[in-house]
């Protein structure tokens, strides 16, 4: 029997406002141009995938995409239809894209209520020093993981603790700079810029903390 392929997964979704994607723990978003915004939303789906695919690096890979829109969904598998020029000229270009850097691609429906995260990046303009979990999956890892005393990475638009540390001074902020003061005792939370990450985990080790990151 011939062994299924590993296969890295990217969940994406697009709106009549931009695109969002994750793999992971990473995230990705994009706005539309004014034109892009009188598209078609199967073509805007389409569109996105590429997008994402692009930006994670996919290439070398086997990816199965997860998407809600089911029009998308059978194009990426060569299952579309030939009504619409513009939406098969979209998935030649993404066909084209996926041979040069992808191992394989295939496509599988995702419910819109289990989209949550996509969905939400594809329809908010997150600024990167304001980057954070969507509160859904923020309160989900509570549940599971237990109740962070202070979120170390945060600030007054997207605190997701009542306490928080800032980069800046803020009267609201219990401290500014994560990464120069005192971590407290208890189960800390931090969602930082992924360059941060290495830095944030030898912080971590070095206060012996405990962190959900």
């Amino acid at each position: 029997l011939m062994k299924e392929p590993r296969r890295m997964t990217v969940v994406t979704d697009a709106s009549l406002v931009g695109w969002g994607a994750h793999l992971r723990e990473w995230s990705t978003q994009g706005q539309w141009s004014g034109e892009e915004r009188s598209a078609n939303i199967n073509l805007l789906e389409l569109r996105a995938i590429r997008l994402a695919l692009a930006h994670f690096l996919t290439r070398g890979q086997h990816v199965l995409v997860m998407t809600d829109n089911i029009t998308a969904k059978a194009h990426v598998n060569r299952q579309g239809g030939t009504h619409s020029r513009a939406l098969m000229r979209e998935t030649e270009i993404l066909g084209k894209w996926a041979e040069s850097h992808l191992l394989s691609i295939t496509a599988e429906h995702i419910s819109g209520q289990a989209n949550v995260q996509a969905d939400w990046l594809s329809r908010q303009k997150v600024d990167q020093s304001e980057w954070m979990l969507h509160p859904t999956l923020f309160h989900e890892a509570t549940l599971r993981f237990g109740s962070p005393i202070i979120d170390l990475f945060a600030s007054p638009v997207n605190a997701q603790i009542p306490r928080y540390f800032t980069r800046y001074n803020n009267p609201l902020a219990e401290q500014v700079n994560a990464l120069r003061c005192d971590w407290p005792q208890g189960l800390l939370y931090a969602f930082p810029p992924i360059p941060m990450i290495p830095l944030v985990i030898r912080k971590m080790i070095q206060e012996r903390a405990e962190l959900l990151l």
